[in-house]
C-alpha cells in the first residue's frame, strides 16, 4: 500500500508541475489566421508622404542678378545645365533636383555639397539668407519647368 501511495503522490507532483509550464508556442498560424493578420495589416494605411515645398521662397528677379553676378552661373551655366552636369547640377535634364523641398535646397546652397568629385561651395559667408532664397527662386522659375 505504501508503494501505491508513493506512486500516486509522484503522479500528483508531475501533474501539478506540468500544469505550471507554459504551453508550447504555435509554430505557425494556420492559413485562415495568416489571411486575417494580412488583412489587418493591409487595412492600416501608411502615413501619407508630405509634398515637398517647391514654392518660390524669395524674389526671382533679384535672384537672377545674384545667379549671374555671384558665381552661380559660372558652374551651372546660363542655361542651368551645368555644362551637361559636368561642372554642376543639370537642373533641366535632372528635374528631380528642383523637385526637392526648399528646406533641403536652401541648406545645400548655404552649407555646400561634396559628393564624389562634385563640390558646391558653401555660400553662407558670401550671400545673405535673403539672397540665397532669391537665387533659389530664380533657379526654380527659370529652370524648373524646362525639359
Amino acid at each position: 500500500m505504501r508503494n501505491l501511495s508513493f506512486v500516486l503522490a509522484m503522479l500528483l507532483v508531475v501533474a501539478v508541475a506540468a500544469c505550471k509550464k507554459d504551453p508550447a508556442p504555435n509554430p505557425s498560424p494556420n492559413p485562415t489566421q495568416k489571411a486575417t493578420a494580412d488583412k489587418a495589416l493591409a487595412g492600416k494605411k501608411a502615413e501619407p508622404k508630405k509634398a515637398a515645398d517647391t514654392s518660390l521662397p524669395g524674389d526671382p528677379l533679384a535672384g537672377e542678378k545674384i545667379f549671374k553676378e555671384k558665381g552661380c552661373m559660372a558652374c551651372h551655366g546660363a542655361d542651368g545645365r551645368g555644362n551637361g552636369g559636368v561642372t554642376a547640377a543639370d537642373f533641366v535634364k535632372e528635374p528631380e533636383r528642383l523637385a526637392k523641398d526648399n528646406k533641403d535646397l536652401l541648406h545645400s546652397i548655404t552649407n555646400g555639397i561634396t559628393k564624389g568629385s562634385r563640390v558646391m561651395p558653401a555660400h553662407k559667408g558670401t550671400l545673405s539668407e535673403k539672397q540665397i532664397k532669391d537665387a533659389l527662386s530664380y533657379v526654380r522659375k527659370q529652370f524648373g519647368s524646362k525639359k
